[in-house]
């Protein structure tokens, strides 16, 4: 999807931030790019930089997605991120996808 459809699902969707999903936090919501290894590079910059705002201008113009960002404490305390596609999340979360 476009950059600006991406974002604004992900702005619907600010009322799942705080909810529970599988003993995890839903922390954050962010738009990254779908491409695997431009994911990859994205979320290198998003750990460098600390939001995926300023990660994400080099793709820009690249078919995005909305992934949520849980227990978002543990990348620095375990360096491990726990994400998950917004569109995979369950029913019960409420989630906005259409």
């Amino acid at each position: 999807m476009e950059f600006k459809k991406a974002v604004e699902l992900s702005n619907k969707n600010t009322h799942i931030i705080g909810k529970k999903h599988k003993d995890s936090i839903i922390d954050e919501i962010i738009v990254c790019p779908t491409d695997p290894d431009m994911f990859n590079h994205f979320f290198e910059n998003y750990l460098l930089f600390g939001n995926w705002e300023q990660a994400i201008a080099p793709y820009i113009e690249k078919d995005m997605t909305v992934v949520v960002i849980m227990d978002r404490h543990r990348i620095r305390a375990q360096s491990l991120l726990v994400y998950k596609n917004i569109f995979n999340l369950p029913d019960e979360l409420g989630a906005i996808i259409d």
